[in-house]
């Protein structure tokens, strides 16, 4: 009668005469896959633990996050490719991140991260060289499995990805330029325009409304369009930064969107606007609780900021009076990033409507469905038309998700709103919360506003 312990030891002595005879027929591939997929795992792996220092370090943790999750699938994907000897895997994570670099990396502030360039180059050369091994010591009809295959996993991942971009981007309107998921295009993302408008720094007294009230200075940017003329009337559109940064951040620090601007007016893709760039931030005050000045700064705009600038340029307002300004609200526009977006739900859509008719909204709402029940859809705003509410988000930004669901629910419950007519939601393939998103978002926003 035969032991449980020798069958036990005839089965793993059958198991290693399998592994044995694998190798055997694989010859020197077997070996080559296994030490290109070790050396890809071992990369991905330091560079998984290298962007997390980097990152934090650099003090942002929300970045880190997504940007580790993202090297983590690529290094479990070439893990599993690794033991099971399936390049084919290697190959998803290298087309994988191949896109991803196409998506956000060849944006202007991602361009620089050597991280994830890194982490691109070796998910895909892995991939690649591994399947090459593969195919080349396969029967024929074998090969042409693996091509085949490799040619609908990257047309694939390409395609799906480029879907993804579009699938809440409304992509019709009137005038020369094309809404954009991926980038701006080149024509308005390039030189220097030949009519570059000027950056004008004003300051202008207001309060501390989410305090003391004490009376304070603020500085803000005021873009004037080339040529600016007292006699002509213009759009105008408040424009504002998101957590941490100023009233510095969309044109006087980021050349790239001032160009965009200009060259946007130059080819006559829109109407030439006054953009106005203030700092949501009231010195010091609230700083372990900057939410307080989102909904504070309605007070602000309302009462000082909007009458401060649009007494010294020549806008749509018939006069610094609550009937004047109104008079001018089809003209002027409310737009805002990250925090400010909040602002902008919560300063503007929800406290100021009867000031402005269109509003943009970047990454992120913030905002709670009782608020906008008594703001944006009370009986005393039912009755104010919204010519376009813009809104999008970064496919890996944190607050897609959030946001969408808002802007959903509010476009649901209002008649005032229609998809694809005057509201919109543009999802940037592979974009983050970061200027690469927030960089097109201004230059489909401002079609939508003051497109001609």
């Amino acid at each position: 009668m035969i032991s449980a312990k020798a069958v036990s030891e005839e089965a793993a002595f059958a198991t290693l005469r399998r592994i044995r005879m694998t190798v055997k027929i694989n010859g020197m591939t077997a070996y080559r896959c296994d030490a290109i997929s070790l050396v890809g795992v071992a990369g991905l792996g330091a560079l998984t633990v290298l962007n997390l220092v980097f990152r934090l370090a650099a003090g942002e943790p929300t970045s880190a996050f997504m940007h580790v999750m993202v090297s983590l699938l690529f290094t479990a994907f070439g893990a599993f490719a690794w033991r099971s000897r399936l390049p084919a895997l290697w190959l998803a994570a290298g087309a994988g991140s191949v896109v991803l670099t196409m998506c956000s990396n060849l944006i202007p502030d991602y361009v620089s991260d050597p991280v994830s360039i890194a982490q691109t180059v070796i998910a895909f050369v892995t991939g690649v060289t591994a399947q090459v091994f593969q195919i080349v010591e396969r029967a024929a009809p074998v090969r042409f499995a693996y091509v085949a295959f490799t040619v609908f996993l990257v047309a694939g991942l390409a395609y799906g990805s480029y879907c993804a971009g579009n699938v809440f981007s409304e992509s019709t309107r009137s005038g020369g330029a094309e809404i954009a998921t991926w980038s701006v295009p080149a024509r308005y993302d390039g030189e220097d325009c030949p009519e570059a408008g000027e950056l004008v720094t004003v300051e202008y007294p207001t309060r501390a409304y989410a305090t003391d009230g004490r009376e304070v200075t603020k500085r803000a940017h005021v873009y004037l369009p080339y040529g600016y003329d007292e006699s002509e009337r213009y759009d105008i559109l408040y424009l504002l930064h998101g957590t941490g940064e100023d009233e510095d951040t969309w044109l006087a620090e980021d050349a790239s969107n001032k160009r965009m601007v200009d060259a946007l007016i130059f080819h006559g893709d829109i109407a030439p606007v006054i953009i106005v760039t203030p700092t949501w931030y009231t010195e010091n005050d609230c700083a372990d609780d900057p939410d307080r000045l989102t909904y504070a700064f309605a007070s602000e705009l309302r009462n000082d900021l909007i009458p401060y600038v649009e007494s010294r340029y020549s806008t749509y307002s018939e006069s610094m009076t609550h009937d004047g300004l109104v008079a001018g609200r089809d003209h002027r526009a409310f737009a805002g990033l990250s925090r400010g977006s909040a602002t902008v739900m919560r300063a503007g859509l929800n406290a100021s409507t009867d000031y402005f008719s269109m509003f943009g909204a970047m990454s992120g709402s913030m905002t709670t469905e009782e608020e906008f029940l008594s703001g944006f859809l009370s009986e005393e705003a039912a009755d104010r038309p919204i010519k376009y509410f813009y809104n999008s988000a970064g496919a890996f930004d944190f607050l897609l998700n959030d946001h969408l669901s808002s802007y959903r629910w509010l476009i649901g419950r209002d008649p005032r709103l229609t998809e694809g007519v005057n509201a919109s939601f543009d999802v940037f393939p592979a974009g983050y919360h970061s200027m690469g998103s927030w960089h097109i978002a201004l230059y489909n926003s401002l079609q939508h506003f003051f497109g001609v």
